[in-house]
């Protein structure tokens, strides 16, 4: 059974039932039962159940007869396991509302899968969105139906999540089934039946036993059979008992094959700590590291539904407004930073956020605050080597940037207020003048722009690079094979220019980036892409890279928020974060200005001698000597050459 939304239409039809059923409720208005009622009977497939249902069927004369036929719209959803119309028959939304993307990663969990995993950070729902579900399952067979809700300790149990499900059950358009105490909510709790709240006691170290989690034979039923069903909740899955994990595998040895009405688990938790034995129940088949950031449901290697739940995805903090109210918000999140001291990569932002196990690697921001600080200014070169450009096409919605600049031998450099300072030793350099948005259009619309705005720069086509990933390949194909006619003359014979194409899944390249690096960038990083962005942190750490006025404040912004490193393991390659999981964790848009900004700063170092990072206090090399076995006298030194026919000249070694 998928879980399949409403159509608006739909969603606004139930609301008005709800609101009515609400006033009656609330007001004692019969007036807006009646309404209500009606509005209930417009509904073609409720009307067919009336008419099978001889207690349907009987006139409506008083009020019971509404509140009758008002029960048996409810019920009618839920024996068509419609439990969304269910829902919002209901509940206002200030109540529950199954809209939110992180209630509908639940909800179908729970609608398909036995064993489910919630992880999340805080206000997106974790129990509660679960409890709303099992209680419509109670609700449509109560006195078979045993729904048990367990946690750490008996203080949280009592003040969250029961207490969460007794205002769900209290706060119903319509009364609701069940006598309620402060442990229960039954028919009969003799029965066994019904709501139980269960505590396991003494932390992650204790012992602790799941009870009553067994189904018992009962009479037919016309959707469940012979058997009864036992649902549970385990909440604070990180603090309760963890042997727990080990046992409830256990309860599934007898379902039957496809069956996921009859028996469910549900554990909840703000993840923690990955090596638990409820870390480990949600650990993926290929690893920690075989999942990113982005990713929000995967079946664990002990066969769990896992759903993530991701603050920095919700609508509310995605359009900084409260779309949903009492979840979480942008606020908030800020809130968590700010506790956090501005690392948003501190375990607790990863825990209560951003709904994830705290990673073991080292990802950070890979350009720093202070270096792009550092770099506001303009080089005073004595000796240019022209100028660069690069482009971020950005199909698919985000922003096509062009960044140009100059690269030249620097001898000084002027700050925004004009002070120029000189350097104590020239060094090359490279100067970025503008990075700017391009109008949308087509391949060949977009193509025209961009080589009429290179054409008045003077930029040579071994000196423009261009992102060429996925649909940003039609833009480079047409500029290298019309830059002869649009921007400049090739070499006689040449059709096509020499552009540098850039797709970001290729290999890194073997050109060092810094005068004291031992590695390649393809020794370094897992592919051209993270090369970019590293190479770009380089150059701006060591002061090669200056940004002039005319560049905007967006530039600096996505520069420095872009995170990178090793995820897990000591042994694996740097890599950059990938621009979905960028947009998830800093709820920005895409860095499309810092991807034309790496891009140039790429063709430039692979296309200029000289231009190579280098820290202040690194000395220069000298220059190498001859003869490279050092200062040995070659005339004094005996050769045995015998058996190789070596040119004379070779064999007597350089003049």
């Amino acid at each position: 059974m998928p879980f399949i939304l409403p159509t608006p239409q739909r969603i606004a039809h139930l609301s008005k039932i709800n609101a009515l059923l609400r006033d009656h409720r609330d007001k004692g208005d019969v007036d807006a039962l009646a309404k209500a009622v009606q509005e209930m009977v417009g509904d073609p497939a409720f009307r067919q159940t009336i008419a099978a249902s001889p207690a349907l069927a009987q006139p409506i004369i008083t009020e019971d007869d509404l509140m009758r036929m008002a029960e048996g719209y409810l019920y009618h959803h839920l024996y068509r396991r419609d439990l969304i119309s269910a829902a919002l028959t209901l509940w206002d939304s200030e109540t529950f509302t199954p809209l939110p993307h992180c209630v509908q990663l639940v909800w179908q969990a729970l609608f398909t899968k036995r064993m489910i995993a919630l992880i999340g950070g805080g206000g997106l729902g974790k129990t509660y969105s679960p409890s709303a579900y099992f209680l419509l399952e109670w609700l449509l067979d109560p006195e078979w139906t045993r729904f048990q809700v367990a946690s750490a300790s008996e203080d949280h149990l009592k003040k969250n999540l029961y207490a969460d499900i007794v205002r769900l059950h209290q706060g119903s358009s319509l009364p609701l089934p069940g006598l309620l105490d402060a442990e229960s909510i039954s028919l009969n709790k003799k029965t066994g039946m019904g709501i139980f709240t269960l505590v396991l006691p003494g932390g992650p170290e204790a012992k602790g036993k799941i009870k009553g989690a067994h189904t018992k034979p009962r009479p037919q039923h016309s959707i469940f059979g012979r058997r009864s069903r036992v649902f549970s909740i385990v909440d604070e899955a990180q603090e309760v008992p963890q042997n727990i994990f080990k046992e409830i595998p256990n309860r599934f040895t007898t379902v039957v094959p496809g069956d996921v009405d009859h028996l469910k688990f549900v554990v909840c938790a703000n993840p923690k700590d990955r090596y638990s034995e409820f870390g480990q129940i949600c650990k993926p088949p290929g690893g920690w590291d075989s999942i990113t950031f982005a990713d929000d449901v995967w079946e664990s290697e002990e066969g769990w539904a896992v759903v993530s739940l991701n603050g920095m995805a919700h609508e509310n903090v995605v359009q900084r407004r409260v779309v949903f109210p009492g979840m979480v918000t942008r606020d908030g999140v800020d809130l968590w930073l700010r506790r956090c001291h501005g690392d948003d990569q501190h375990p607790d932002m990863w825990t209560y956020v951003y709904g994830k196990f705290p990673p073991e690697g080292s990802m950070k921001s890979i350009v720093k605050g202070e270096w792009l600080r550092r770099c506001e200014g303009e080089w005073v070169f004595d000796r240019t080597e022209g100028v660069f450009a690069a482009s971020d096409p950005a199909f698919e919605g985000d922003l096509a940037t062009l960044a140009t600049g100059r690269v030249g031998r620097a001898i000084a450099w002027e700050d925004y207020a004009g002070v120029r300072h000189e350097l104590p030793q020239p060094k090359m350099a490279l100067q970025i003048d503008a990075v700017n948005i391009l109008p949308r259009g087509d391949t060949q619309e977009l193509a025209d722009e961009i080589m009429g705005r290179i054409k008045l720069l003077g930029v040579l086509p071994e000196h423009y690079a261009q992102d060429k990933t996925g649909n940003a390949i039609g833009v480079h194909d047409v500029i290298r094979r019309q830059w002869g006619q649009k921007v400049s003359a090739l070499k006689e014979g040449d059709v096509i220019a020499p552009i540098m194409g850039i797709h970001y899944a290729e290999g890194p390249s073997e050109t060092k980036i810094s005068e004291e690096d031992t590695e390649t960038p393809k020794e370094q990083f897992d592919r051209v892409h993270s090369e970019l962005w590293f190479a770009a942190g380089r150059f701006f750490e060591f002061d090669c890279v200056k940004m002039g006025k005319s560049v905007p404040p967006r530039v600096f912004e996505e520069l420095g928020a872009r995170h990178g490193g090793r995820p897990t393991g000591k042994g694996k390659k740097q890599s950059v974060e990938s621009k979905k999981e960028y947009k998830l964790r800093t709820g920005l848009s895409s860095p499309d200005h810092a991807d034309a900004v790496t891009l140039l700063i790429h063709v430039a170092r692979l296309t200029t001698p000289g231009l190579v990072a280098k820290a202040k206090d690194t000395p220069v090399e000298p220059p190498a000597k001859w003869p490279p076995w050092g200062d040995v006298d070659v005339k004094e030194t005996a050769f045995d050459m015998s058996g190789f026919d070596v040119p004379d000249h070779l064999a007597k070694g350089p003049d």
